[in-house]
C-alpha cells in the first residue's frame, strides 16, 4: 500500500495540469498587451528596407515597370491643392539617358487623401480604373499608359469636375 491514497495523487496532478494552464494562459494575454514579451521574429520587429517617400501605385498595364529611385524627381508632375490639380494639363515621355519611364507623381497638397480614377468622368457611371488613395501631404508616383488612350483623364472621385488630362507621348508605346 501507498502512502497516499489514488485520489489525492489523482487530485494533486490535475491541480497541477491546472496551475500549468492558468500560467500558460496569463503570459499569453500578458505577450499580446505587452510588445517587449513577443517573439523576436514577430512582423513589428522585422528590419525592412527603407522606403521611398515617393509610393508607387502602377496602372494594371502589362507593360508596368518601376520608376527608378534616381529618376522620380525627373518625372512630370501634377499638384493637387485647393479643389484642383495644376497643371491640368501635362505630357509624359521617355527618356532614355535619363532612366525615366512614362510616369507621373501626383502630390496631395491639401489636408483630406484623394482617390483618382481614370476616367473620364460619366454622371453615375464609375468607369476606369481606380487607384489607391494618395493621403493627405504625400505623393504617389502613377503609370498612366493603357493600350489605345492617348490622353489619359483622371478625376477626384469625391469632386469629378477636379480633372487633369495626361498626354501620353509615342515614346512611351
Amino acid at each position: 500500500m501507498s502512502l497516499f491514497p489514488k485520489s489525492i495523487i489523482i487530485g494533486i496532478g490535475m491541480f497541477a495540469v491546472l496551475l500549468i494552464g492558468i500560467f500558460l494562459v496569463t503570459i499569453w494575454f500578458e505577450a499580446e498587451e505587452n510588445p517587449a514579451m513577443q517573439e523576436i521574429n514577430s512582423p513589428e520587429d522585422r528590419v525592412e528596407e527603407p522606403q521611398s517617400p515617393v509610393k508607387s501605385f502602377p496602372a494594371p498595364a502589362p507593360q508596368n515597370t518601376v520608376a527608378p529611385d534616381a529618376a522620380a524627381d525627373l518625372l512630370p508632375y501634377v499638384r493637387y491643392r485647393n479643389g484642383a490639380f495644376l497643371p491640368a494639363r501635362v505630357v509624359v515621355k521617355r527618356i532614355e539617358e535619363d532612366g525615366v519611364e512614362c510616369f507621373l507623381k501626383v502630390f496631395n497638397e491639401s489636408d483630406r487623401p484623394i482617390l483618382l480614377r481614370l476616367g473620364p468622368y460619366e454622371q453615375g457611371k464609375e468607369k476606369g480604373f481606380r487607384y489607391s488613395a494618395i493621403p493627405a501631404g504625400d505623393a504617389a508616383v502613377l503609370d498612366p499608359r493603357y493600350t489605345g488612350i492617348s490622353d489619359a483623364v483622371f478625376y477626384n472621385t469625391a469632386n469629378p469636375s477636379e480633372q487633369f488630362t495626361v498626354r501620353i507621348d509615342a515614346s512611351c508605346n
